[in-house]
């Protein structure tokens, strides 16, 4: 219904009068002695942007203990004055104070826990009507002397307040008490006032007073619609009886007292204890905010067991994907060296240089490639062109002949023994992946099959191998392609989760309880806290689940310091809170989030390190060099693999980016928050 209040409740605090030459004649009955001035706002100006202004030289008046109705309009400007009343947002020119002492002062205690703010209606609980509120307000402002500020689009309401400020355009235009205003008008209702703007009875239509409040209407009209103009329907349900409590001078003279003994107190406190205070209360409202997000987290148990175990399962899923060598791969056989593999090859006993040695090749292959026959090489390449095969291998006629012609004649083998003991192969080469773990295949499983031959026939195998000897000195040479990419991997993983942050901290601007927190007290540097140590703790248990997860039930080696991979994941995982705090700082809705999200995670995906930065052009290598992940995927390839300690060029660089990026994050987020204020 779109109500909201500004609960400014003070203590009796001995006030100094503020000059009020803008204060209109028509509420000066309101500013007795028993009475002062509660908020005094004289030529407020604010504009956001290069946009108009939003606030223009506007001048308001609140008598202590009085409930204040300010009406206008959307976008006139009303909570734009009340989060600058309630110290949320600075004015660009103009003065603000708050029973004498600005808001955001040290004096004014504003924000902070003697004021309340209820910025939206989804704040308000749905159960209390308009009347379970009206009455509370009624006996904080005359029960317990509480100045209340209340904003509606429901005109009417507005009549239970004792003044009425009506602003149009960043303006106040009017300021008087709702009787009077009735009186001038010559209604019964407020909303009797609308009705004869809209039906032409008032002489001035273009009166800038008479066009405001014909704007605001526009939200009510329907709710008026059918009602007379003697208010009998409408008043059935006002809160009449505002009643206040005379005050008595002798309760100004003992606050007065409580605060000078109040001052003397501190002024013999000494620095440390003074510090000590200090300490306890931000640390009080640090807790605060972190039992606050706990509470908001596990409220929904489910989300918080996924965001836990997600690392985990990320993982699980990219060992058992990613990196695994194919198996049952078809790939079709021409085979010259005899008719039918299958019963050929079944009954073939070993030997050296015994007939059908294409077996004992095809046959290296185990389940890694599954074989189809084919008559003649156009049917194998027919069937490659249709994607039924990857390739097809082509042995020559009498290629057992041929070979050992080859292995007895040497260098003088004649071209055709040469030729028939070759073996052909034709594949499909656009699946590049695919092909790499094919010729891979090949060439091992030929080099087995020659040795193999060699010492069927009593040789030595050595002569068959390779004149090249690789020795690993970090890794090993059955290294897959998984362990290469894993460590770059839960880097990514732990920079992703914690930029959801985002969209919780833009869920509380527009629920509006960020605004709520920031009133009893709470600023930046408070937020930050609290989401570092909300965040952190659930950044140690998912990178315990994750690492856990590696190292026992994959079997995962790490070469280095365990502790160091760990504080660089947590590190990691820090740099993508505060990515995420800043786009929530940002954008004002989740899509916002969404895109800028994947701006910064997208290219740093693609050069955190799974293809060699030693292929990549000068100009972008330089760029992605410094971007959140590529430094420190390099660092922790060299903990893991290496055993390389915080020391070594090529592992403190990555610790040293991460630093300088949660740094620049975080400066640019409080310039944003407080630009935007």
């Amino acid at each position: 219904m779109g109500f909201s209040s500004t609960q400014l409740g003070l203590e009796e605090n001995a006030i100094s009068q503020v000059d009020d030459q803008a204060t209109l004649e028509s509420i000066k009955k309101n500013l007795t002695p028993e009475r002062p001035i509660a908020v005094q706002v004289k030529n407020a100006c604010k504009t956001y942007g290069r946009g108009p202004p939003i606030l223009e030289n506007l001048n308001m008046t609140v008598p202590r203990g009085t409930i204040y109705g300010l009406l206008g309009a959307s976008g006139c400007g009303k909570t734009t004055i009340l989060s600058s009343i309630v110290g949320l947002k600075k004015l660009d020119s103009g003065d603000i104070w708050v029973y004498g002492a600005r808001p955001g002062s040290k004096e004014s205690g504003i924000p902070g826990k003697t004021i309340g703010y209820m910025p939206q209606d989804i704040a308000l609980y749905q159960k209390f009507t308009i009347e379970d509120i009206w009455t509370y307000l009624v006996d904080l402002v005359s029960r317990r002397r509480t100045t209340v500020i209340i904003t509606t689009h429901y005109i009417d309401e507005a009549k239970n307040s004792h003044t009425v400020g009506l602003m149009r355009n960043g303006k106040l235009l009017v300021e008087q008490a709702p009787k009077d205003l009735l009186e001038e008008h010559q209604a019964d209702l407020l909303e009797d006032i609308v009705l004869k703007l809209c039906r032409n009875e008032v002489k001035k239509p273009t009166d800038e007073v008479s066009e405001a409040i014909q704007e605001m209407s526009f939200y009510t009209q329907q709710q008026i619609s059918g009602q007379s103009s003697n208010g009998k329907n409408g008043a059935s349900n006002a809160v009449v009886g505002l009643k206040f409590k005379p005050r008595s001078p002798d309760d100004d003279n003992i606050v007065m007292q409580q605060r000078n003994r109040s001052q003397s107190i501190r002024r013999r406190q000494s620095v440390i204890e003074t510090v000590n205070n200090s300490f306890a209360r931000q640390s009080d409202k640090v807790f605060s905010l972190v039992r606050r997000n706990f509470l908001t987290l596990f409220r929904n148990p489910i989300f918080v067991v996924g965001l836990l175990i997600m690392p985990t399962f990320q993982t699980v899923l990219f060992n058992y994907i990613v990196g695994r060598e194919p198996i049952n791969k078809r790939m079709g056989v021409v085979n010259g060296d005899f008719e039918n593999r299958t019963s050929y090859c079944a009954d073939r006993e070993p030997g050296c240089f015994k007939e059908g040695l294409s077996c004992d090749y095809m046959n290296r292959f185990g389940n890694n490639i599954l074989w189809d026959n084919f008559e003649t090489a156009d049917e194998a390449f027919e069937s490659v062109k249709s994607g039924a095969v990857k390739g097809f291998m082509e042995f020559p006629d009498n290629f057992t002949t041929h070979m050992k012609n080859r292995a007895l004649h040497r260098n003088y083998a004649d071209n055709e023994t040469l030729v028939g003991s070759t073996i052909n192969f034709h594949m499909d080469f656009s699946d590049y992946l695919m092909n790499v773990f094919l010729l891979n295949n090949i060439f091992k499983n030929y080099l087995a099959f020659a040795k193999g031959l060699v010492e069927d026939c009593g040789g030595d195998s050595r002569l068959m191998d390779t004149p090249l000897k690789y020795n690993a000195i970090y890794g090993s040479l059955d290294s897959r392609n998984a362990e290469y990419m894993q460590p770059p991997q839960i880097l990514l993983i732990m920079f992703l989760l914690p930029m959801t942050v985002a969209v919780t901290y833009i869920w509380d601007k527009k629920s509006g309880t960020l605004d709520r927190t920031m009133v009893a007290g709470v600023d930046y540097f408070h937020v930050v806290i609290s989401l570092l140590v909300t965040e952190g703790l659930l950044m140690i248990i998912e990178l315990i689940l994750c690492l856990a997860t590696l190292i026992f039930v994959f079997n995962f080696k790490v070469q280095g310091s365990l502790i160091l991979c760990f504080a660089l994941g947590i590190l990691t995982g820090i740099c993508g809170l505060s990515f995420g705090f800043l786009f929530g700082v940002m954008c004002d809705h989740e899509i916002e989030v969404l895109v800028w999200s994947l701006f910064v995670y997208l290219p740093t995906m693609v050069s955190s390190g799974s293809t060699p930065r030693e292929g990549i052009e000068p100009w972008a290598k330089l760029v992605t060099g410094y971007l959140p992940i590529t430094k420190p995927a390099e660092s922790i390839r060299s903990i893991v693999t290496r055993g390389w300690g915080i020391t070594h060029p090529l592992v403190y660089p990555g610790f040293v980016v991460l630093l300088v990026w949660i740094s620049l994050c975080w400066i640019l987020s409080g310039f944003v928050y407080r630009m935007r204020r």
